[in-house]
């Protein structure tokens, strides 16, 4: 199976977790924007793509990024960062907000690329860190229910979105997390030594 169809299907059975009281709709608004993530004392200016039913209800909220293309350095592939499109709309038609952030260092994001932190355990706290920015923000919005978010990774983004569920889940910060397909490049598992 093809990871962007298993990544829609899991991601259909994530809008059966989350009951919306929406009616599914076929009228999807897409916007392309920039939004300002405070991440470890810094405010940098990431990129995201907002999929959202077009009306004026608040809306579960599914906070999403983006892979990682290997350990190559084809960081502005777009094709390669926005994959996840169909699912995000998909999503968008049952009810449920979904906004797909560009991490710090790829295509238009400012701040250092965080994939290759060091081990996987910095690597995945460094991408977490992101996530924490990006559902701050994005919760906040008018079309977000405040506390009905959930955190969603594909690939790589998927370490960063199982450290930030184990740190936000303990102090309320969402309701759960979806990761397809995680794969890891990181030389270096777990603790340094020395």
């Amino acid at each position: 199976m093809k990871p962007i169809l298993l990544c829609l299907f899991y991601g259909l059975i994530l809008t059966r977790l989350i009951p919306t009281g929406v009616a599914q709709t076929s009228s999807v608004l897409e916007e392309a924007v920039y939004f300002s993530a405070s991440i470890d004392g810094r405010a940098y200016r990431l990129e995201a793509v907002v999929f959202r039913p077009n009306d004026n209800e608040r809306h579960p909220l599914v906070v999403m990024s983006h892979g990682r293309p290997g350990i190559s350095d084809r960081l502005n592939d777009s094709a390669f960062i926005t994959g996840p499109t169909p699912v995000c709309r998909a999503l968008a038609a049952e009810g449920i907000a979904v906004v797909l952030f560009v991490r710090r260092g790829y295509l238009r994001s400012e701040g250092p690329n965080a994939d290759l932190s060091g081990t996987a355990v910095e690597t995945g706290l460094a991408v977490a860190s992101e996530y924490r920015a990006a559902v701050a923000y994005w919760r906040e919005q008018s079309f977000a229910i405040r506390d009905k978010v959930v955190l969603m990774g594909h690939s790589h983004s998927g370490w960063g979105v199982l450290a930030a569920a184990a740190v936000m889940m303990d102090s309320g910060g969402c309701l759960g997390s979806l990761i397809c397909q995680v794969v890891l490049p990181i030389p270096s598992i777990g603790p340094k030594e020395g």
